[in-house]
């Protein structure tokens, strides 16, 4: 069964728990650009992410791969 490319595409329901959970625990002063968009604060990027559009989704495939690099050099050093 072929898999439509909509949701091959598709971030796991975790990415987003995840990327929301990072994005929280970071200081309120955070700002971020992304693209045009211009700088977003803290609120806003949760926002994004809790709207599931594609500037969340943007925010948690970065939120993703910092993660998933980090695991793969963490086993290199070991």
């Amino acid at each position: 069964m072929m898999m439509k490319m909509e949701e091959k595409n598709k971030l796991p329901e975790e990415a987003w728990g995840i990327a929301k959970f990072r994005i929280e625990a970071m200081p309120k002063t955070l700002k971020l650009s992304i693209g045009s968009t211009g700088a977003l604060n803290k609120d806003q990027l949760i926002d994004h992410i809790e709207k599931r559009d594609d500037i969340g989704k943007m925010i948690a495939e970065a939120q993703i791969n910092f993660l998933r690099t980090f695991k793969r050099n963490l086993k290199v050093t070991q």
